[in-house]
């Protein structure tokens, strides 16, 4: 039985001595290496711009919480799709970009919750991407891309309607 448990260690070893042959590392990395540079942080900032259809948004929580609260959390009933409709009809310059657009002169605070018109630096938006498979969700996004000045989620099917 000890011969067993030791050919089990040495595949594990042989696993790991595997990752490691394999991994390779581009001279343009090994530079970023050498001379001590950051890798993971970037610039400019590249905000996540989530949405969701009506009716279908994502909450969080754990096995153990009461429905009740839930959904009484203000996490749950204040999204950062939510509050870009409230800060279209608080600002008139926050009606000038679409959403996609939109963190290139506001910022998100998470723990407010809210979005804040820019005083300094920029970000670059990303829709989340859904397959065209997803049909509406998918059409939903694309509409992002030219819909501006949206107060009620209504108003991004309204292209072009004076």
């Amino acid at each position: 039985m000890a011969n067993k448990g030791t050919s089990s260690l040495a595949v594990s070893i042989h696993k790991i001595q595997q990752y490691l042959d394999c991994r390779y590392v581009s001279s343009s990395e090994a530079c970023w290496r050498i001379f001590s540079l950051k890798i993971h942080t970037r610039k400019p900032i590249v905000e996540h711009m989530f949405f969701h259809l009506i009716g279908e948004k994502v909450v969080s929580f754990t096995g153990f919480e009461r429905v009740e609260n839930v959904l009484d959390n203000t996490s749950a009933t204040k999204f950062m799709f939510a509050a870009w409709f409230i800060v279209n009809e608080k600002y008139e310059e926050a009606r000038t970009p679409s959403y996609d657009q939109f963190v290139t002169k506001f910022g998100y605070e998470k723990r407010s919750r809210s979005w804040k018109p820019r005083k300094k630096g920029f970000s670059i938006g990303w829709l989340v991407w859904f397959p065209p498979t997803t049909g509406e969700l998918f059409y939903l996004r694309m509409m992002f891309t030219v819909v501006k000045d949206t107060t009620y989620y209504e108003d991004i099917r309204k292209v072009g309607e004076t």
